[in-house]
């Protein structure tokens, strides 16, 4: 049974940015080594290393995800969100009662149009 093993890093940019393929390395502590600098020297917010080890008489791989390091950034601050009138769940709440008045509003015109 033979098995190749390989490490791939992985880099997000950005709070909201995806996974991408930064590089695949066959040493360990290389590819560990490498996402950390990237993480140091600011050209990630994120970074995972994924262990693939493939397995020849089955055709399959086994992924292992073995680091994983980041932070997002927020736009706002949750304090000043909330100063400025509504947490999430009150813009939340405020977005589905706009939707109900004009369902309603929409209803009462199709009445209108059929009772009239």
């Amino acid at each position: 049974m033979g098995r190749e093993i390989h490490y791939e890093v992985f880099k997000r940019v950005g709070a909201r940015g995806g996974w991408t393929l930064h590089d695949v390395r066959n040493d360990r502590e290389i590819s560990l080594s490498l996402a950390k600098e990237l993480m140091a020297t600011d050209q990630a917010t994120g970074v995972k290393v994924v262990k693939e080890t493939y397995n020849d008489d089955t055709g399959d791989y086994l992924t292992l995800k073995i680091f994983e390091d980041g932070h997002n950034q927020m736009k706002i601050e949750p304090a000043q969100e909330e100063a400025d009138g509504l947490d999430h769940a009150g813009k939340f709440k405020q977005s589905l009662l706009a939707g109900h008045l004009r369902m309603k509003d929409n209803l009462q015109q199709q009445i209108a149009q059929f009772v009239f």
